[in-house]
């Protein structure tokens, strides 16, 4: 899909476009998101390099979930920050 054409996307759409591969949603799903989670990982962590990973983590941990079978994510953002916590935590 062209760039132009998954911008026009909401989430969602994004999400079920990433599970068939296309990883130019998850590009365009961190555009959107990566900023407001960074914040809040440096706000729970206090560290850059923590905040760093966790913001990786969490959107690796996005991609995997889009490749399992009926896999469904519902609310994108509430997703990463739920998982953000749940990895801040380990």
């Amino acid at each position: 899909m062209t760039k132009a054409f998954l911008n026009s996307m909401i989430d969602t759409e994004l999400f079920a476009a990433l599970a068939t591969g296309d990883l130019a949603a998850l590009e365009l799903l961190y555009d959107r998101h990566s900023k407001m989670v960074f914040a809040l990982a440096m706000h729970v962590t206090g560290d850059r390099v923590r905040a760093e990973d966790l913001l990786h983590d969490v959107f690796l941990d996005l991609s995997r979930l889009a490749r399992e079978p009926e896999a469904r994510c519902g609310n994108v953002l509430r997703w990463l920050v739920v998982r953000l916590f749940e990895r801040a935590r380990q």
